[in-house]
């Protein structure tokens, strides 16, 4: 369904993006919803060098760059105790 080297390079930019949404969120105190805005908006930033490979790619990379690097984030996310 996805070439090997279309994942490898959601993976690498997810992480990139993680990395930058988790400095921006502590640096700035950010919380839910805009860190999710916040990590898309990055998410296509970060891809720019891939638009020279077509629109449509480039779109398709950085949706799932974000959406890998929200469940990453999720992950990561400690658990808020009451």
């Amino acid at each position: 369904m996805f070439a090997p080297d279309f994942i490898s390079k959601v993976a690498q930019y997810a992480a990139l993006t993680t990395a930058t949404t988790e400095l921006l969120k502590r640096t700035f105190k950010l919380q839910d919803t805009v860190v999710v805005i916040g990590s898309f908006l990055i998410a296509f930033a970060v891809c720019l060098p891939e638009i020279s490979s077509g629109v449509i790619n480039y779109a398709a990379l950085s949706i799932c760059s974000g959406l890998a690097a929200n469940g990453f984030w999720k992950v990561l996310q400690k658990p808020k105790t009451s």
